[in-house]
């Protein structure tokens, strides 16, 4: 299928839940590591926070923190 982005999740890396996301960024966010997503409103950055929370499936622990800028 054209256009298809295949998800390749590293052990090192948490899927973003977001697969063209998890692409560019080589496979997820780093593990252990703090993520700083800014944007102003409508910006898509509690789209981005919502599928990361919804996709946690490593059974660590996870903080999320969302502030209007």
């Amino acid at each position: 299928m054209v256009g298809v982005i295949r998800q390749r999740i590293r052990d090192d890396r948490r899927s973003s839940g977001i697969a063209g996301l998890d692409f560019q960024l080589d496979g997820g966010f780093p593990k252990g590591r703090s993520i700083v997503v800014c944007g102003g409103a409508l910006s898509g950055s509690e789209l981005i926070a919502g599928q990361f929370w919804r996709t946690d499936r490593s059974g660590g622990s996870t903080y999320l923190m969302l502030d209007a800028v």
